[in-house]
């Protein structure tokens, strides 16, 4: 699977003078499912809510599992719509329990299965870290 996008320059000098440069972009995944690029937003959190985003080569499922810096499994996030391209979901900073966790640093692991059974490899994950400071 590949996808192609393109991209866009746009040069302006001080008096208004403009030019512009188009580049397209081919990304080739093979017949395997990638995640990549894991982000979250704000980070360091400082209120009450935080966005995970990460993009997929494939539509599929999965979850993303937020865990303590020791590795214990705090909360859960489903993930039922996952599309190819950039995906997100929203995290309220609560744990199983609906408390609020407290400052620190988090893990978090994203895995998705891709839905198209042709995939030789249809699972993939990826992590990244965030920091709660209120």
């Amino acid at each position: 699977m590949h996808l192609i996008d393109s991209l866009t320059l746009i040069v302006r000098d001080n008096v208004g003078n403009e030019s512009k440069l188009k580049f397209g972009v081919e990304k080739t995944f093979g017949d395997r499912t990638v995640l990549e690029n894991p982000i979250n937003y704000p980070n360091p959190v400082r209120g009450e809510k935080t966005r995970i985003e990460f993009y997929s080569s494939r539509d599929g499922m999965g979850t993303i599992r937020i865990f303590t810096i020791s590795g214990r499994l705090i909360k859960t996030l489903y993930l039922q719509n996952v599309r190819a391209g950039i995906n997100s979901k929203e995290w309220d900073t609560r744990d199983e329990f609906q408390d609020r966790v407290g400052n620190g640093i988090y893990i978090y692991k994203i895995e998705v299965t891709s839905a198209d059974e042709e995939s030789s490899e249809r699972t993939a994950s990826c992590m990244g870290k965030m920091m709660i400071m209120r």
